[in-house]
């Protein structure tokens, strides 16, 4: 029996008068515990009743707390310990024997409603009770309507689904017994892992068995990309291990994993887990397809795990396994890698006796192609570039390019009736902006449900002749890819427009006491009106007064950055994103593309953008990354980002965090010293003081500190090494601030 199932008996017992009382112990494979407090029982008068040979039915003990009644239920694994009247009579002790059998009943009933029989993982429904219960003791208590007031700031649901591979062929070679014994062992594996889990994350681990070879792990909580894979190595350590189990039997198993997360919104939250479950489920299918035994993130397929299913050689049209599901955009562009050229395959030699790993066929891009149409789980490419005179083989990987949020505009093929196309647009738009005659920019998106390329094009049509009866005159409209629109907003004649505050960031706005009118106040009456549709999403760039250096390709991609973020925005009727820097990067960050963060913030370098928000977003997405060759990146990007403001607090933290990782301990130390009292203050992440500590570690073994210097720092930041959910470079160096504490210690 296990401490689950024995948890529900405790809990009738709980409701019944005459026992309510009672003290119930478990039988273990390290002896008895007491189930309410998880203590081992240590008195031996107690494990004397309770190891007994004979039957215990109300046996009577006298002690200092009174005369208690003694009971050994379920073949003696469990123990229950009555408190009773000196003078109780034999049949009110028989009497409760058979009250305490119900309440095992029951208990046993209720477990098994919420439980998988053959693994004791928690069931669908024991999953929901779970979830509820959580989200009550957050302060909920109708879950039809728990939203993101019931979780804490920052906080998401991640779903890890898993699939026993093979699992059919198991109960097919070794039979059905031997698979209930896979999934019993699998379970316990998942089960040991979750609990280890648990002490190094804060958050909140659900683990269930969904039917069949199905298990998942929902968390609600706060982790890091690099985190979540910090998981998944310990997840597979734990699964893949050999099974030690007489012949026949399978010798180990592998299991596939698919993973999604989405932060909490205002949706309700049993809608959004069904989501994340959708996504995941669908992260899972991919991982399988690609061949087992992996892990797949569900942001991760358009990117870099979509494969060719298709090619028509005669029309150079290409068919691809992802779509609208997993977030494929129209004119997004991909490389071609032909097999086994994909970089994730290994050249293989078998002499007739063995097969030999020789060493790893390296990645080679053979073609482009670009994605002109997109269905819900398929989209229509055309070949763009090819490198080679080979068709296009069924099977071969693509991966997107990382163009950031540059906007790709529309070709021949996606022409629209009375709408300018790419050419036209670039002209137009440079005529104009030798003339000062632009006023803003804007990218409109409108999504479509429709799959019809016939009917989309109508509808963009006649979506475009709305446009242009809603916004002001002379407003010239042009078709870009994805079901967007360049718009050109005249400057307005005779209106005097207030250029004094050119903040363009619409949440620093204050329009109050300026004199003439003010650029958002000019243009958020079309914008209301353009967005009164739920579909339609806006990025906006208005120009300045003056206009030097700005060209009309950076422009552009600064209104196409601005659509992008308010297409990612989740919250209800924010349609309209004003062109910040510093967001599409960390929409970027957000979404683990961090070769389309660097290339957005090249160009924007390029452009001549020098803001120190924009340089701090750039190095925490490098640094949060996990790759450490991109951590000279945010040590020059925080570098920038101090010297513009050498005031930000935040900003030093951020560049001592980054020369930590990247070992330059003696510069980090300096820097993170002066900051000592804000490293401990509870609000500021452990990180930091994890760094300074690590720093100062490093540098007594080169003298460059005194003893009593890293004493003192090890002893005031020892209780954030406490701390859970940290990366896993920092949980190494709260490791060793504890080896360091514990040495001072053992001194003192």
């Amino acid at each position: 029996m296990e401490f689950t199932e024995a948890s529900y008996f405790l809990e009738e017992i709980k409701n019944h008068e005459d026992l309510r009382n009672s003290i119930v112990y478990l039988a273990t494979e390290n002896g008895w515990i007491d189930i309410l407090s998880m203590l081992p029982v240590t008195e031996s008068d107690i494990l004397k009743i309770l190891d007994s040979k004979s039957k215990i039915a109300g046996k009577k003990t006298n002690s200092s707390s009174g005369t208690l009644a003694w009971y050994l239920l379920e073949n003696k694994l469990l123990g229950v310990c009555v408190k009773i009247g000196s003078k109780t009579w034999s049949k009110t002790l028989t009497q409760l024997e058979v009250d305490l059998k119900k309440c095992y009943q029951l208990g046993s009933n209720a477990f098994f409603a919420n439980h998988d029989p053959l693994t004791g993982l928690l069931n669908r429904n024991g999953l929901r009770l779970n979830l509820q219960q959580h989200l009550k003791s957050n302060g909920d208590n109708d879950e039809n309507s728990l939203t993101e007031q019931s979780f804490t700031s920052g906080q998401s649901v991640i779903i890890f689904s898993f699939d026993i591979d093979h699992f059919k062929q198991v109960n097919d070679t070794y039979g059905h017994a031997t698979g209930d014994e896979v999934l019993k062992i699998f379970a316990q594996r998942l089960k040991v892992c979750v609990d280890d889990l648990r002490k190094l994350y804060d958050g909140v681990f659900i683990l269930s068995r969904l039917g069949g070879e199905e298990f998942e792990i929902l968390f609600i909580g706060k982790l890091q990309r690099i985190q979540i894979v910090s998981i998944l190595k310990s997840l597979f350590k734990s699964i893949r291990c050999t099974i030690d189990k007489i012949e026949p039997f399978p010798k180990g198993i592998t299991s596939s994993i698919g993973i999604a997360q989405e932060p909490v919104s205002e949706s309700q939250i049993r809608t959004l887990i069904a989501d994340v479950r959708g996504r995941s489920d669908s992260a899972l299918a991919r991982a399988k397809a690609d061949g087992r035994n992996c892990s797949r993130f569900f942001e991760d397929i358009h990117l870099k795990h979509g494969r060719v299913i298709e090619f028509h050689e005669n029309s150079n049209i290409a068919i691809v396994d992802i779509g609208k599901s997993v977030g494929v955009v129209a004119g997004d562009i991909y490389k071609v890698l032909y097999p086994p050229f994909t970089g994730d395959q290994e050249c293989m030699i078998n002499d007739g006796r063995s097969t030999k790993k020789m060493g790893e066929y390296i990645e080679i891009e053979s073609a482009e192609l670009q994605i002109v149409h997109v269905q819900e789980q398929i989209s229509t490419c055309i070949i763009i570039n090819s490198h080679t005179t080979a068709k296009i083989p069924v099977g071969a990987l693509i991966k997107r390019l990382a163009i950031g949020s540059r906007p790709l505009l529309t070709e021949f093929w996606r022409a629209v009736p009375n709408l300018g196309d790419r050419d036209q647009l670039i002209g137009r738009f440079n005529q104009l902006l030798a003339d000062n005659r632009v006023f803003a920019v804007l990218n409109v998106g409108i999504s479509s449900n429709n799959s019809n390329f016939e009917t989309q094009g109508r509808l963009l049509s006649g979506f475009s002749a709305l446009l242009a009866g809603t916004l002001p005159a002379s407003t010239e409209i042009f078709l870009a890819s994805g079901n967007s629109f360049f718009i050109l907003i005249p400057r307005p004649i005779n209106l005097d427009i207030n250029y004094d505050d050119e903040t363009l960031d619409e949440e620093t706005y204050d329009g109050d006491n300026v004199q003439g009118v003010y650029p958002h106040d000019y243009l958020d009456p079309y914008l209301e009106m353009l967005t009164k549709n739920p579909e339609v999403k806006v990025g906006v760039y208005i120009l300045p007064s003056i206009i030097s250096g700005l060209r009309s390709e950076s422009i552009l991609h600064f209104a196409r950055a601005g659509l992008l973020t308010s297409m990612a925005e989740k919250i209800e009727g924010k349609t309209i994103h004003y062109f910040t820097p510093n967001k599409i990067i960390y929409h970027w960050r957000m979404r683990n593309a961090t070769d389309d963060a660097i290339t957005d913030y090249r160009a924007f370098r390029s452009y001549g953008i020098d803001d120190e928000n924009l340089h701090n977003q750039f190095g925490l997405t490098m640094l949060t990354s996990g790759d450490s060759d991109l951590f000279q990146l945010a040590d020059q990007a925080f570098t920038q980002a101090c010297t513009i403001n050498p005031d930000s607090e935040i900003f030093h933290m951020n560049l001592g965090l980054g020369k930590t990782q990247l070992e330059l301990y003696s510069d980090a130390f300096d820097i993170l010293r002066p900051l000592e009292t804000r490293l401990l203050n509870e609000k500021t992440s452990p990180a930091y003081g994890l760094a300074y500590a690590k720093c100062a570690i490093e540098l007594i073994k080169s003298k460059k500190i005194s003893d009593t210097d890293l004493n003192d720092i090890i002893l005031k930041f020892h209780d954030i090494s406490q701390a859970k959910g940290s990366v896993y470079v920092y949980e190494k160096w709260a490791t060793e601030l504890n080896i360091e504490f514990n040495r001072i210690q053992k001194i003192t």
